[in-house]
C-alpha cells in the first residue's frame, strides 16, 4: 500500500484525516501503529462495502419488486390445443383409356364451382372453400378395373400434410348388350373366388362408399333439371361386379351403354353437377349418409338394383353396401355362398363404422332357396360365434319389410 492509498481509503472512512495529512510534520504520531492499523481496517471495510453496496443498488427492493410481481402477474402460457384431424378427402379417378371417363372428367374440370387447380403429373384439388384440401382428381391413363391399389399408390405421392383418403370415386363407362342409355352407380369386387376376376381379386370386395345412396340422390336431383336431353336415360344401382381391390371405400359413377353415350357432353355435365351437389353438401357437414343409421347390404335380386333405387331415395337416413345379384349365386355351393355373404358383410361393415345396424336384405322372390338358407346360415352364425364385433346385424326378406322397419324406427 502507497502513502496515497492510505491517503485516499484514510480520508475516506475517516473524514477527519483527509487532506495532505503526510505532509503535516507536526502529525508525527501517524508512524504509529495505531494509525495504521486505523488504515487497514479502512481499507477492508471499503473492499466489502463496495460491492454490497452496488448489489443493493441493482437488486434492492426497488428493482427487485416489479420483477417479482411481473413473475407472479403474467399470464398463463398459452399451450396450443391439438391439432384437429383433418375430415377425410375424396379422390376421382379417371382414364384417358376410357371414353366416358375423359367425358366425365372434362365436365368436372370445366365446373367453376370446383375451383381446380392443377399439381402437376395429371392430379388436380378443387380449391373451392367448401373442398379446399379434401377433394382431387387423378387422370391416370391405365383401365380403371386394372388400378389394383391405387389409394395406396395416391398415399404414396400426395403431398404431406393432406386430409387422409376417405374414399375413392371412379368415373368410368358403363357397357351392356343392350345399349340402353344409363347413369349407374355402384360398389366394386369381385364375389366369387372360383371365378376369373374382372380387374381386382377373386373373392374380395373393396369397401363399399358410404357415399352410395346420397350420390344417387344427387344423380336424380341432377338429371332431372337436365330436363328432356337426357330422358332417356335410367338412373339405378347396379351390383357388385368388377374392380379393382381397394382397401379404401370405393364405387364407380359410370355412363352407358354404347359409344355414343359415352361422349356425350350433356351426360358428363349431369355427373359433374352431382358430384359437385354431393362433394359440397358434405363439405358444409349437411351430409347425414356418413353416418347412416342403418346399412343394407343386399342379397338377390337383378344386374340392375331397381328395387333398391327408391328405397334409398326415400329413406335418407339408410345407406347402402354390396348388392349381390342372384346370378352371382348360381352353382354355387354352400360354401361359397357362405363366403361371399360374410364377405360382403364383413367389407360393408368395415366401410360404415358409425351405423347403428348392418341390414342383410335376403330377397325372397329373387334369390333361389338353397343359395338364401346358405346365406342366412352365414349371417346368424356370424352374429352368434361371438366374432362379429361391427354394428348390429339382422336380416328381412323384402323391401317393404325393410322399409317397414326403418319407418317405425324413425
Amino acid at each position: 500500500w502507497s502513502s496515497t492509498s492510505l491517503q485516499f481509503f484514510g480520508g475516506w472512512v475517516c473524514p477527519q484525516f483527509s487532506g495532505s495529512w503526510s505532509l503535516r510534520p507536526a502529525m508525527r504520531w501517524r508512524r504509529g501503529g495505531s494509525l495504521r492499523a486505523l488504515c487497514w481496517c479502512g481499507a477492508a471495510l471499503a473492499c466489502r462495502w463496495l460491492p454490497f453496496r452496488a448489489h443493493r443498488v441493482w437488486t434492492g427492493p426497488q428493482l427487485r419488486t416489479p420483477l417479482h410481481a411481473s413473475h407472479h402477474t403474467a399470464a398463463a402460457p398459452v399451450v396450443p390445443a391439438p391439432a384437429l384431424e383433418a375430415p377425410p378427402a375424396t379422390l376421382l379417378l379417371a382414364s384417358g383409356a376410357d371414353l366416358a371417363s375423359v367425358t366425365m372428367a372434362e365436365a368436372v374440370l370445366d365446373h367453376p364451382a370446383f375451383e381446380w387447380a392443377s399439381q402437376g403429373h395429371g392430379r388436380w384439388s378443387a380449391e373451392a372453400p367448401a373442398l379446399r384440401g379434401r377433394v382431387h382428381l387423378w387422370w391416370r391413363e391405365e383401365r380403371l378395373s386394372c388400378l389394383e391399389r391405387v389409394d395406396e399408390a395416391w398415399e404414396a405421392v400426395h403431398t404431406a400434410g393432406e386430409a387422409p383418403l376417405g374414399d375413392l370415386l371412379f368415373l368410368s363407362r358403363h357397357a351392356a348388350a343392350s345399349g340402353r342409355p344409363s347413369l349407374t352407380v355402384h360398389p366394386i369386387g369381385n364375389p366369387r373366388s372360383d371365378l376369373e376376376p374382372r380387374g381386382g381379386t377373386a373373392g374380395r370386395l373393396a369397401p363399399p362408399s358410404p357415399r352410395l345412396a346420397p350420390l344417387l340422390r344427387q344423380l336424380r336431383e341432377a338429371h332431372g333439371a337436365a330436363g328432356e336431353g337426357l330422358a332417356d336415360f335410367d338412373v339405378t344401382f347396379e351390383a357388385t361386379h368388377h374392380g379393382p381391390f381397394v382397401k379404401t371405400p370405393a364405387l364407380f359413377a359410370e355412363v352407358g351403354s354404347t359409344e355414343a353415350e359415352w361422349g356425350r357432353r350433356d351426360a358428363g355435365r349431369c355427373w359433374a353437377e352431382a358430384l359437385w351437389r354431393l362433394l359440397a353438401r358434405s363439405g358444409e357437414g349437411a351430409s347425414s349418409a356418413e353416418a347412416p343409421e342403418a346399412v343394407v347390404v343386399v342379397l338377390g335380386g337383378n344386374h340392375y338394383m331397381t328395387q333398391v333405387n327408391d328405397l334409398a331415395h326415400s329413406h335418407p337416413e339408410l345407406s347402402v353396401g354390396h348388392m349381390l345379384p342372384s346370378y352371382i349365386f348360381a352353382d354355387a355351393s354352400e360354401e361359397e355362398v357362405q363366403a361371399m355373404v360374410l364377405e360382403a358383410v364383413r367389407a360393408t361393415a368395415r366401410a360404415h363404422p358409425s351405423a347403428r345396424e348392418v341390414i342383410v336384405l335376403a330377397l325372397k322372390k329373387n334369390l333361389r332357396a338353397a343359395p338364401r338358407r346358405a346365406a342366412l346360415a352365414a349371417v346368424k352364425e356370424c352374429r352368434e360365434s361371438g366374432e362379429w364385433r361391427g354394428p348390429e346385424l339382422r336380416t328381412v326378406g323384402s323391401t317393404r319389410e325393410l322399409a317397414a322397419a326403418l319407418t317405425a324406427e324413425a
